[in-house]
């Protein structure tokens, strides 16, 4: 759709051109941040388009609640992809022990122990992944409520220096009473806004929530441990005497929920880290197909189109400018009616004007008008009603520009 206030019927030959010239761009190969290579230069620092010639808020485009639910969804299955999947239960498997997690102070002065072998499960399957109504800019909400931290293996090691015996003893760690360890509640944020150079900017926000309550852990006696078998063979007691003793008297909940909370601490930080990086390529593949937000710089529109439209033989490079529109990034509507909108700045000039254009007369400035309001509804040919999922809207100032920069660069101007 278009919106804007027209200056005329453009000629023919010019909607050619801009024709031609959207389809060269849609393929277009953009160069790199120094201006080499593709045919047109990303942030090319010999080039800046006039400040007059940008028109505000220019493109507009929408990610309805459909679309919204598809991303969620998707950020969905990046969150659980991040962890192992147990195949018998179907929650995530966290190995504490190859997260650097060891020390674990039982509170028990005979017992210096660690924590070996510490394999947690997590009940992911109510995770819940939202945009915030209401945000500005945008926030993404990752969050979990009461999720079950399960145990699939583990076991306390130490030495014991008692008043009647010393050496090595171990535990074995299980499910509490309640059928697990502990219970979780987590809520993490991720902001979208632009970064300065008009990219798209993934920030985790500070405040976040981990709460580890509810826990119970068993400790069980096992004297298959190698340190309760001092040698012996598997089922043999003879030497278990010492894991006899200190294993009915071990307490570990209190340290255990220590130990788990930063060991969810740092795991979380990694899997922000890993977010921030997948959500902000998911939002440029689902906006811009991995387009660059900002794009500032020349077209050669002879280079481009001469050798199939010999009439741009003698075409001068097109100025270009598309970048985002300050706060870019906002959230609109509520409930079934929310969506999440991108604006942008864009324009088009001549760079420069070509000689067979002569004086063209007054400059013109092209302003586009309020833009259109997306209710996720549009009319098919038939009048029937169809939601759709992703909307742009293209405002006929920018339209009625980049016209006028193609006349002024010469392509629908001169004979030939």
């Amino acid at each position: 759709m278009t919106w804007s206030r027209p200056i005329g019927r453009p000629p023919r030959r010019g909607l050619h051109a801009l024709l031609a010239l959207a389809v060269g761009l849609a393929a277009c190969d953009f160069g790199g941040g120094g201006g080499e290579g593709g045919c047109a230069r990303v942030h090319q620092g010999a080039y800046s388009l006039p400040v007059k010639r940008i028109v505000r808020q220019a493109l507009a485009l929408r990610l309805t609640q459909r679309g919204v639910d598809f991303v969620t969804e998707r950020i969905r299955a990046l969150v659980l992809a991040f962890f192992e999947v147990d195949p018998a239960t179907g929650r995530a498997v966290i190995s504490l022990s190859s997260l650097g997690v060891g020390d674990l102070s039982t509170g028990l002065g005979p017992l210096d122990a660690e924590v070996r072998d510490l394999v947690l499960t997590v009940d992911l399957s109510e995770l819940e992944v939202r945009f915030v109504p209401g945000s500005s800019p945008p926030r993404l909400q990752i969050r979990v409520e009461d999720a079950v931290i399960g145990l699939r293996s583990g076991a306390l090691a130490g030495t014991v220096d008692a008043l009647l015996f010393s050496g090595d003893a171990a535990c074995a760690l299980s499910d509490g009473p309640g059928g697990h360890v502990a219970r979780l509640d987590l809520t993490v944020e991720l902001e979208l806004a632009t970064a300065p150079n008009g990219g798209l900017a993934v920030r985790v926000l500070p405040a976040q929530t981990i709460d580890v309550h509810d826990v119970g852990v068993a400790v069980d006696l096992d004297c298959d441990l190698p340190e309760c078998l001092d040698g012996d063979s598997p089922g043999s007691t003879a030497e278990c005497f010492e894991c006899e003793t200190i294993c009915p008297a071990v307490d570990v909940a209190s340290a255990l929920v220590t130990l788990v909370q930063g060991a969810l601490d740092d795991l979380v930080d990694g899997l922000l880290e890993l977010l921030a990086d997948d959500v902000a390529n998911l939002f440029l593949d689902g906006f811009l197909n991995g387009r660059p937000l900002a794009v500032e710089g020349t077209v050669d529109l002879a280079g481009l189109f001469g050798p199939i439209l010999p009439w741009l033989d003698t075409a001068r490079p097109l100025g270009l400018l598309v970048r985002p529109a300050g706060a870019a990034f906002r959230l609109t509507g509520s409930g079934d009616a929310l969506g999440l909108e991108l604006v942008m700045d864009a324009g088009a000039d001549a760079a420069p004007a070509h000689p067979c254009v002569g004086a063209p007369g007054a400059d013109p400035v092209f302003e586009a008008s309020q833009r259109p309001h997306f209710d996720g509804v549009v009319a098919l040919p038939d009048g029937a009603p169809a939601a759709y999922d992703l909307a742009l809207a293209v405002s006929g100032a920018l339209v009625d520009e980049a016209v006028w920069a193609l006349y002024a660069s010469s392509t629908c101007s001169c004979p030939g």
